[in-house]
C-alpha cells in the first residue's frame, strides 16, 4: 500500500510492520530498545500489522503489556522529513540510532484517541532502506501515578509524515510554575500563549 507521502516526499511508511508482544519490567522496558536484545528469555505473540493506525489492545489481548513494531521506510533519495507519531508511551529507532522517546521521560499522551499530530519530531531518511523499531508499553508508572491505574484507555500507535508541518517558536503566557513539590522531585507547569507541539 502506498501511502499519500509517497508522491509528495518519495518515502513510504510501512505498509506491514511485524509486531512481537512480550511482558516487561519497567526498569528492563526502559534499558532496551531493540527486540532482539529483550525477547531472547522471556514468552512472546507475533503478529503482523498493516496501516498507520495500530490498535494494539486487540491483538494483546489483556495478555501483553510490551510490544515491539519493526518495518522499513523506503525513500528514494537521502532525505529530512518531519513524522507525527501518536502514543502514549512510545519510542522510535531508526537504523539502530534512538530518534525520539517517550517511554520514561514524560507522560506521552494521555488522551484518546491519539493522532498523528500528537509528537511531530524530524527524521533522516538515507537513500534505499531505513530499518524501523517502535517499542510501546500500554501504561508506565507515571501515566499512573497522574491518572490513576485503573482508567479506561486504549493502546494505539498511529504514524504519518507531516508535509506541511513548520516547527513554531513557544511563546510563554506567564513565568513557568512550580506545583507537585515531592521528596527529591518537583513538576513545573509552562504554559504558552497558544497551542504548540513542543517537549521539554
Amino acid at each position: 500500500i502506498l501511502t499519500q507521502s509517497f508522491f509528495a516526499f518519495a518515502a513510504e511508511l510501512p505498509s506491514v510492520w511485524d509486531a512481537v508482544f512480550c511482558n516487561q519490567e519497567e526498569k528492563h522496558y526502559v534499558e532496551h530498545a531493540f527486540p532482539d536484545e529483550t525477547i531472547q528469555s522471556v514468552q512472546y505473540k507475533k503478529v503482523k500489522f498493516s496501516g498507520d493506525s495500530i490498535d494494539l489492545d486487540q491483538a494483546a489481548d489483556g495478555k501483553w503489556n510490551t510490544v515491539y513494531l519493526s518495518g522499513v521506510i523506503k525513500s528514494d533519495k537521502d532525505q529530512s522529513l518531519w513524522l507525527g507519531a501518536g502514543g502514549k508511551s512510545f519510542s522510535f529507532s531508526m537504523n539502530g540510532e534512538l530518534v525520539y522517546d517517550m517511554r520514561y521521560y514524560g507522560l506521552g499522551n494521555d488522551f484518546d484517541p491519539v493522532t498523528a499530530k500528537d509528537h511531530i519530531f524530524q527524521v533522516n531518511l538515507k537513500k534505499g532502506e531505513n530499518k524501523v523499531v517502535i517499542a510501546s508499553r500500554r501504561t508506565h508508572f507515571l501515566l499512573d501515578y497522574c491518572y490513576g491505574a485503573d482508567r479506561k484507555i486504549t493502546w494505539d500507535i498511529a504514524l504519518k509524515f507531516q508535509k506541511d508541518y513548520q516547527p513554531v517558536k513557544a511563546e510563554l503566557a506567564h513565568p513557568e510554575m512550580v506545583i507537585r513539590p515531592d521528596q527529591g522531585s518537583v513538576m513545573f507547569l509552562i504554559v504558552t500563549a497558544s497551542p504548540v507541539p513542543a517537549g521539554v
